[in-house]
């Protein structure tokens, strides 16, 4: 088995249909992605790519990324897919946690990390880009340049074999949120994003449409699996949402699936006359963080009657668990959040505790460096919630919290457990220690519906600390921009529980609360 080998039949199938629609209005055909991943699998097999080779690609989400990662599938190497805009340490960490074996990089981000303080410009103005780590001789790097794309339409090779491999056997790693130590590295394998395509197909059959505007490489494939010519939309937060309103108000979209706070974006940037979106908008997928009912309301009212809204709580171990139409969220009148009805291939239970526990052939076969996990087996969520049975026997769910200490901002999970170490370690100028306690909570931001970052801070006695634009700088540069804290806060004596003394991280959310006029996150979408 190898989900490559199918994607190049249905490529093949739409032949020289426009497929991928670059923002720079650049068309690229299934044609084209097909011939290309050809032959560059082609080229890296020359250059000596195995099956099995973990391959890191830093490439912005678009053609260029579909065809290798196409081409890394096709001779059975594994995909790594690490977000950029934690720590580079952070990043490294990651590189070598998946045995990379190849960087598989586009020009631009090469020559981002070449000229000095291009990075750190970029980073400035929301545009994230990776390190590129040195070449060794256990980590090869190719530069996906135009020249090598004309090479590998060359080299394009009809009977090249696909690698024929085991369900179980990898397909991807991608990396979620904040981590060092033991990075949570999802290992994906063949058989589980088969079954995760299939139920993603499930969701969006209601609402099939030719066009659909996707900004990460997932819902690029999903997309292209599906026969829709993709739209796509990359860059930074801003300017990303100033493009998909463009093309939502010319109609050119017929489906989208967004993270919220890109919706938020984009109804500021229409401000309060902004109309209505026209039915040529047939559906709109909502994902990645919690959805509130007042957003809901303020999304319905914007978009057409027609267009269908329908949320999806997910993760990534396991793609999509639950869906629940817009009209369905908003009758809700019960306690907690109610996300609606598990998708089929997905089961859910409930431990005596309280927590949602899932299983089915989408799930994941364990974290980088684990222990190896039969997809069937359950595997605890984290989300505390309820299980009702449906008028036909199916479950839904409705969420009542979180075990795991996660927040979720812009989309981005973020794990404050593994990224406080780094911030304790935090030196100011003359090289000395700047706190004696730090802690890391998320609270909820009603004005921006989104999860704000707040680090509480202790000083060591008897010393002064910088000030405090110099400690969000310091605290930023050693957490990152996708973590970077939006308020700091002073305590004088951390608050703590237990015998054991741990910080009381409720008692500092109610803190932070009332000093930032901010209110405890409610939880409900996490990321798919």
């Amino acid at each position: 088995m190898n989900v490559a080998a199918r994607f190049l039949e249905l490529l093949a199938a739409q032949g020289d249909r426009p497929a991928i629609r670059e923002p720079n209005g650049a068309v690229v055909t299934f044609a084209e992605i097909r011939r290309q991943a050809l032959g560059l699998a082609r080229l890296l097999r020359e250059r000596g790519f195995r099956e099995g080779d973990p391959a890191v690609i830093q490439v912005p989400t678009g053609a260029v990324f579909t065809v290798t990662q196409l081409a890394v599938g096709i001779n059975g190497g594994v995909s790594v897919l690490i977000e950029p805009g934690f720590s580079d340490a952070l990043y490294r960490d990651r590189v070598a946690a998946a045995r990379s074996k190849w960087l598989l990089v586009h020009p631009l981000v090469l020559w981002a990390n070449r000229i000095p303080g291009a990075r750190n410009f970029l980073a400035r103005r929301g545009q994230l880009v990776p390190e590129v780590l040195p070449e060794t001789a256990d980590l090869r790097r190719v530069v996906l340049s135009k020249r090598l794309l004309r090479e590998a339409e060359t080299a394009f090779d009809e009977k090249l074999p696909v690698a024929d491999l085991s369900p179980r056997a990898d397909s991807a790693i991608i990396f979620t949120g904040g981590s060092t130590g033991q990075p949570k590295g999802v290992r994906l394998s063949h058989g589980s994003i088969a079954r995760i395509v299939t139920n993603v197909g499930g969701i969006a059959s209601a609402s099939r449409t030719r066009t659909y505007i996707a900004d990460n490489p997932q819902q690029v494939v999903f997309g292209l699996v599906f026969g829709n010519e993709i739209l796509v939309a990359r860059g930074p937060m801003k300017k990303r949402a100033a493009y998909i309103l463009g093309l939502l108000r010319e109609g050119k979209a017929g489906a989208y699936f967004g993270a919220p706070y890109v919706w938020m974006e984009m109804m500021e940037q229409a401000g309060a006359n902004r109309g209505q979106l026209s039915d040529d908008l047939r559906a709109v997928y909502l994902g990645g963080a919690p959805v509130t009912p007042e957003f809901l309301r303020r999304m319905r009212a914007w978009l057409h009657p027609e267009t269908r809204i329908v949320l999806i709580y997910g993760m990534t171990e396991a793609g999509p668990v639950a869906t629940v139409p817009a009209e369905e969220k908003l009758a809700w009148t019960g306690e907690g959040d109610f996300v609606g009805r598990v998708v089929p291939g997905i089961d859910v239970t409930r431990k005596e505790n309280g927590e949602l526990v899932v299983s089915g052939e989408a799930l994941f076969t364990g974290y980088v460096g684990g222990a190896e996990r039969d997809p069937l087996a359950g595997f605890d969520t984290g989300d505390l919630g309820d299980i009702r049975t449906a008028a036909d026997g199916g479950k839904e769910l409705v969420l009542r919290g979180r075990i795991k200490d996660m927040i979720i901002r812009g989309g981005i999970n973020i794990y404050p457990a593994t990224l406080e170490d780094g911030i304790r370690a935090v030196r100011d100028a003359a090289g000395r220690p700047v706190f004696r306690e730090i802690a890391m909570v998320g609270l909820w931001d009603a004005a921006a519906e989104d999860e704000v970052v707040v680090v509480a801070w202790q000083p060591i006695a008897g010393t002064t600390p910088p000030d405090d634009a110099t400690l969000l700088r310091l605290v930023s540069a050693a957490t990152g921009p996708n973590a970077a804290p939006d308020h700091l806060l002073r305590v004088d004596d951390m608050p703590v529980m237990g015998r054991l003394s741990k910080v009381d991280k409720r008692a500092l959310r109610e803190l932070a609360a009332a000093r930032f006029g901010l209110a405890v996150a409610p939880r409900g979408q996490t990321t798919v």
